[in-house]
């Protein structure tokens, strides 16, 4: 009598596209989820891709060195798109590279100190540290606005 074992692994198969989040901004990190997956799987690879306007699909050329699943953005991506690239890798093989929609154009960060000599608030404020967020740059919602604190110094009139 003969036995044969037959293996019930299906092969990774992608059903919802990964995504790309945080602020686009220079500096920042951005976050790259893995999306809906079926069958079984043994590795995860990621990539994060960056393109120059128009944005075509063809334009996208992977980051090097950006291959885990967070990636802190360089002035390099600044007025680019960024999408987010995962596979994974089942017992026959990988799965071909999916890739999340693109992000909002990646944006400077802002420039700081502000300018607030001769304001009622510069007064109120020297010597304490200051927050505030940002919630839209160049016309885009920023999707977790970011905060940035500064102390004022100096002397006042």
């Amino acid at each position: 009598m003969l036995f044969t074992h037959q293996h019930s692994l299906q092969p990774p198969v992608n059903t919802v596209a990964p995504t790309i989040t945080g602020n686009f901004i220079n500096g920042q990190d951005v976050t790259i989820s893995s999306g809906t997956w079926t069958g079984d799987y043994v590795e995860e690879q990621y990539s994060v891709l960056s393109a120059s306007p128009p944005f075509a699909d063809a334009d996208y050329i992977a980051i090097v060195g950006a291959t885990s699943s967070t990636y802190t953005q360089t002035a390099d991506e600044i007025g680019k798109r960024l999408k987010g690239g995962v596979r994974r890798r089942g017992k026959d093989g990988f799965s071909a590279w999916v890739y999340s929609a693109a992000s909002a154009i990646v944006q400077d960060s802002p420039a700081l100190p502000l300018e607030l000599v001769g304001t009622p608030i510069a007064g109120a404020l020297q010597g304490r540290p200051y927050s505030f967020p940002v919630t839209a740059l160049n016309g885009e919602p920023a999707a977790s606005p970011p905060k940035y604190t500064f102390t004022l110094g100096g002397s006042w009139p």
